[in-house]
């Protein structure tokens, strides 16, 4: 791997009716993980992702420290929905 800037993405999501948060996507192989709050989560995103980066993407030790993690709680967006595009054309006369 090189020393450049490396960027991955895990998207976390909470299931209401079973009351506990898990991992929607993530740009990091492996990563499926349930835990019963958010910052247990982020607790155990921070335990395991470097094994994660090292063994299933070949990072080193060393690499980790140019490598950056976005965590999205996709639970607290509060984006309107649904997102609907339409577009509209006029009719042939």
């Amino acid at each position: 791997m090189s020393t450049e800037e490396t960027r991955y993405r895990i998207e976390i999501q909470k299931d209401k009716k079973e009351h506990i948060y898990f991992v929607q996507a993530s740009t990091i192989p492996g990563v499926h993980l349930e835990t019963e709050s958010y910052d247990e989560m982020l607790d155990v995103i921070c335990d395991v992702v470097p094994e994660l980066l090292m063994s299933n993407l070949g990072h080193t030790e060393q690499e980790l420290s140019s490598v950056y993690v976005e965590v999205v709680n996709l639970a607290e967006l509060r984006l309107p929905g649904p997102h609907i595009l339409r577009e509209t054309y006029p009719q042939a006369a």
